[in-house]
């Protein structure tokens, strides 16, 4: 035996393991950074790109959040002509689960009559001067998962909006 063999450390070398190791480590790494790119787009609510989203039905145009937060401020508008309107008043008709888990704290312009009935609430608005009509409604998710619901001005067919409401 030389002077050498004498140091030389006899250790065991698991390549298998090391390349598991960092295969795990990788994946890890992308999952972090595809968390992050979700967040910054707005998917776990707050604002981003896809936090909001828009629908169309006839002459009723929504503004809502596609992703929220339970019991924090969410704000859905509502926005038609008022050609649209025909008369001195309007109704918007909100059915589902925005009318059952939705804690309405604020609308504006206040409406001049609310009906509730099971799960559907009519609010009946007065026509404000100008082109649009434009109706926000302010208040707080108080359940989580998944709310649909439907929302529709007199005669109309209904504009379909669902949001994800997170923990």
């Amino acid at each position: 035996m030389t002077r050498s063999d004498k140091r030389s450390l006899q250790l065991d070398e698991h390549l298998e393991f090391q390349r598991l190791l960092h295969v795990l480590r990788t994946i890890g790494m992308l999952v972090l950074l595809a968390g992050i790119v979700a967040a910054l787009a707005g998917v776990f609510g707050g604002g981003g790109p896809m936090s909001q989203a828009h629908a169309t039905g006839g002459a009723l145009d929504a503004s809502y959040p596609r992703f929220a937060r339970f019991q924090s401020p969410a704000l859905i508008a509502f926005e038609l002509p008022t050609a649209a309107v025909g008369g001195d008043s309007f109704e918007l008709v909100l059915e589902g689960d925005h009318v059952r888990e939705f804690d309405v704290e604020h609308i504006v312009p206040e409406p001049r009559e609310v009906a509730a009935a099971g799960h559907r609430v009519r609010y009946t608005f007065d026509v404000a001067p100008g082109e649009r009509q434009l109706v926000r409604i302010k208040g707080r998710p108080q359940t989580i998962g998944r709310v649909s619901g439907t929302a529709a001005i007199g005669g109309q067919p209904p504009l379909r909006i669902d949001s994800f409401v997170y923990p």
